[in-house]
Order: C-alpha cells, then structure tokens, then sequence
C-alpha cells in the first residue's frame, strides 16, 4: 500500500510539474511577445504595397515608430533592399485607407522630419526613432558610445526635433554638432 501511495505521490508531482512548465513557456511567450521594447524592433510594417516606393525592387520594411495625430497615422519605416543589410528611412501617413509616400532615403542622406511634417509630429518621430537606435544598440549606454565622432567626420548634424529627442531622453549631443533646419 505504502508503494501505491508513493507512485501516486510521484505521478501527482510530475504532473504539477508538467504544469508549472507549461505556464512558464506560456508566460514568457507573452512577455516576449508584447514588450514594446521587443516587439516594436521586430514587427514587419503592414503598409499599402502602392504606398512603398517604385523602382527599387521588393522591400522589406520595419515599423521603426508610429505617431497619431488627429485621424492621421505616421509610420517611419526601415526599408530593406533584397540581399542589403543596411536600411533606409521610409516616411508615410495613412489616412481613410489612403497612403501616402511622404519621403524616401534610399542613399541614407540627412533630412528632417520637419521639412515634410509640422515640428509636433516630428518631435514624436525622431523620439520614436531614438528609442528604436537606444534598442537596436542595446541599450542608452551603448548608444551613447555611438555618438563619439570619428577622425574622418568629426561634426554630426541634426535637426531641431532630434536635439529635442535627445533631451527628452537625457542624451546629451555631441559637442561639434551642425544645427540642420
């Protein structure tokens, strides 16, 4: 009787322990899935195929960040050329199902936001932007080490919206800066 007990004791708490790790595997699969921190460096941009930019071939695109403003969305996107692993910055807004291509960076050249968009929503874009790079680079300490200028070009350009974001997010700029408008 004293060995029946104990298979049951023994089954009980594979069981429970079968359980337990079922919840754990269910629980970080939420975790993982709905941090914005994660989730928004790996969601693939669900945007109009008429609203991508023509002649560049089929690209692959990252929701860098979203701004609303009134019944307007703004998406900044990474676009990925096939078989190249550096992405450029895609800008749209979407409004009643209607999309439109606001700016495209294949050649990666400086541009603000504000020169397509009011300085609100561009604010919103490049601290979106910001908080997308601080990620992507693993975090505000090793982004801050991007920002040492190299011999070669040893002033950095920005705009207004992007020093705001700086600020915004306790990033202090780097000294020989160009302020951009």
């Amino acid at each position: 009787m004293a060995i029946a007990v104990l298979k049951n004791r023994t089954r009980l708490l594979q069981f429970i322990w079968g359980l337990l790790t079922v919840l754990m595997v269910y629980l970080l699969g939420e975790l993982l899935t709905n941090s914005p921190a994660l989730s928004q460096s790996s969601r693939i941009a669900e945007i109009p195929l008429s609203c991508l930019p023509v002649g560049l071939g089929t690209l692959r695109t990252e929701l860098v960040t979203e701004v609303r403003e009134d019944d307007t969305k703004y998406r900044l996107l990474d676009a990925y050329l096939p078989g190249d692993a550096k992405p450029f910055s895609v800008l749209v807004s979407l409004k009643d199902n209607q999309c439109n291509l606001l700016y495209s960076n294949p050649m990666n050249d400086f541009y603000p936001y504000s020169r397509v968009l009011k300085q609100s929503v561009a604010r919103q874009l490049a601290l979106g932007e910001l908080r997308y790079s601080i990620n992507n680079a693993g975090g505000i300490d090793k982004f801050r080490s991007t920002l040492q200028p190299d011999l070669r070009n040893s002033s950095w350009q920005f705009s207004q919206e992007d020093i705001w974001a700086f600020n915004q997010a306790g990033i202090t700029v780097p000294r020989t800066f160009k302020l951009v408008d």
